[in-house]
């Protein structure tokens, strides 16, 4: 479990909210601080491969990048503004870490249903289906969420499989979903 949590990412983004930032760049800034801990809450809950190697090596160059950024500024007597900054730092860490981003992967074949997210995400479950006479008959997968008020495992629509969340056994986070075709 990384040392980072979505909370955190959250709570320092609320300290910040005093500073003096127009509305619309604190709108900016709630948007890029909420796309990180969406990050690193997916990281969390997928356990995607994405070390804290990884979240330090991107906290270290977007600090350097910040660093930079603000010399820019200054030596170009231009006003450093906190959103342009966050950004330019922003871009310049993920450039840093793509490598080590493009190396974590997923890992291959079904999860123990324990590590399964229980936040929201939409994932993959799956159980071994017996008969009567207690032979497997068939694997079901059902892709969805876990509810937070029932507890049910449910679809996008909001509806059960038909089991309960306790029957399953296994998951798998979802692929990502394809790119539209350039028309």
């Amino acid at each position: 479990m990384s040392k980072y949590t979505a909370e955190q990412a959250r709570s320092s983004l609320q300290k910040m909210h005093g500073h003096p930032l127009t509305v619309a760049e604190r709108a900016e800034l709630f948007s890029m601080a909420s796309n990180y801990a969406d990050l690193l809450r997916e990281r969390e809950s997928a356990k995607t491969g994405v070390t804290d190697e990884i979240f330090e090596a991107f906290d270290a160059a977007q600090t350097k990048a910040m660093g930079e950024y603000e010399m820019q500024q200054y030596h170009a007597g231009k006003e450093s503004h906190l959103v342009n900054a966050l950004d330019f730092a922003t871009r310049a860490a993920l450039k840093a870490v793509a490598p080590m981003l493009a190396s974590a992967r997923v890992p291959d074949g079904w999860l123990p249903i324990e590590s399964a997210p229980n936040d929201g995400a939409m994932h993959v479950r799956g159980l071994m289906v017996h008969g009567n006479d207690g032979k497997a008959l068939y694997w079901d997968a059902c892709a969805g969420h876990l509810d937070a008020e029932d507890g049910q495992f449910l679809d996008q629509g909001g509806n059960d499989f038909g089991w309960n969340a306790d029957d399953f056994t296994h998951w798998h986070p979802l692929a990502a979903a394809p790119k539209p075709e350039k028309e």
